[in-house]
């Protein structure tokens, strides 16, 4: 058995007949990760000309060499041959001057409620990459790419395709309220047209300096788009203010301003419609584009990517109501499992993404985590400690 590089649509052809991988494990993204520029790696281990195992990698410079990171680790039916890629790796690295070969594998760790109270275990981290002289790193290690060691899920297999309502209770009486608001509002939710994707990039630039990271390119949208076809939809949250407007006056009409009752909604209504109103003044548009989020589905999977939002437009409540429709898509789907995706690990009330997604009443999962291996240790050793004289 070897490492062996492998086409695009040799690695392609081996996902086709499975399931339970990642997306990080797909060729499509590896056509992603080349289009940003990255040095991308198919890999295969093969026996006799037969692929029992992949993984996606790519290649950069950091100050001792070279370092290649695994997106997801390796994916095999069998865990014996996942065992087996990982120790042929080895080789490989020694043979291409790797100085560090760094591995995420998509393996389930621990389960948490939404809450972060520890459930259970699930497994144990797989004794083989001690074995082989892998390294378990601690959150310091810095990670460019791959799968998030702390994720946020949902289980939607109670729902099917007519249980909106069942659905919408099933989120915290906040997420229930904010869904509202926003369906007050009149707010429309679209996938968005390959020719929309400069659009799709200005509020996500926008959240992305706002939020002190960096946003992905227009091409890296670009070739998402045209590598998962149906497998992605780009969505957007949208407010028509003619039609928001008239929605909110008809409201306020049905109402009778001399029931003491009705008086914390009429001014509550009466805000909105000033909000929507100012709106009108302002924009030079009747269609305005609140907030959007990147989806793609797998079989056994949809996971929330990525999104964005404008912050002047938060009181609408675009992004509750964004992971609502995404959620009745994936149930249409029939895919059985929503990841709302990464999330900090920090469970001290610090972490603003995972106080957003537990609005939705999900859970949290933790994978073994990040792994390396160091084909010259020693050498690794030396060129840091030069690099911080």
């Amino acid at each position: 058995m070897q490492i062996k590089e492998i086409p695009y649509d040799a690695l392609k052809d081996f996902l086709a007949e499975r399931n339970g991988y990642s997306f990080l494990q797909t060729a499509q993204m590896s056509a992603v990760l080349a289009a940003k520029g990255y040095q991308v790696k198919r890999l295969a281990l093969e026996d006799q000309g037969e692929i029992k195992a992949i993984g996606v990698a790519y290649i950069q410079k950091i100050f001792a060499g070279k370092r290649m990171d695994l997106m997801a680790g390796a994916y095999s039916d069998e865990e014996k041959f996942e065992s087996l890629f990982y120790q042929h790796i080895r080789a490989y690295a020694k043979l291409h001057r790797i100085t560090q070969v760094v591995i995420q594998p998509d393996h389930n760790y621990h389960l948490y409620n939404s809450e972060a109270t520890s459930i259970k275990p699930l497994e144990e981290i797989p004794s083989y990459f001690e074995r082989l002289g892998y390294i378990k790193e601690d959150a310091s290690e810095f990670l460019m790419q791959g799968m998030p060691t702390f994720q946020y899920l949902k289980d939607l297999t109670p729902f099917g395709p007519q249980d909106e309502s069942k659905l919408l209770k099933s989120f915290n009486k906040n997420s229930q309220r904010k869904i509202k608001k926003a369906k007050q509002f009149d707010l429309r939710i679209r996938k968005m047209e390959y020719e929309e994707l400069e659009d799709f990039c200005k509020i996500t630039r926008e959240t992305a300096s706002r939020q002190g990271f960096e946003d992905k390119s227009l091409a890296y949208y670009q070739t998402l788009y045209k590598e998962f076809e149906d497998q992605i939809e780009f969505l957007v949250a949208e407010i028509n203010l003619p039609a928001a407007s008239n929605n909110l006056t008809k409201e306020l009409a049905r109402l009778d301003p001399e029931k003491s009752q009705n008086q914390d909604r009429i001014q509550s209504l009466k805000a909105d419609l000033h909000t929507v109103q100012a709106m009108q003044t302002e924009s030079t548009k009747e269609t305005v584009q609140l907030a959007n989020m990147l989806m793609i589905y797998l079989e056994n999977e949809a996971t929330y990517f990525l999104g964005g939002s404008v912050e002047a437009f938060q009181k609408f409540s675009a992004p509750f109501l964004l992971q609502y429709e995404a959620m009745m898509r994936t149930i249409k789907r029939e895919i059985p499992l929503y990841n709302f995706y990464a999330i900090e690990g920090d469970f001290d009330g610090s972490d603003g993404v995972l106080r957003f997604k537990q609005n939705f009443n999900g859970f949290i999962l933790e994978k073994t985590g990040t792994f390396s291996y160091y084909p010259r240790l020693l050498y690794y050793k030396m060129s840091k400690i030069l690099k911080w004289r």
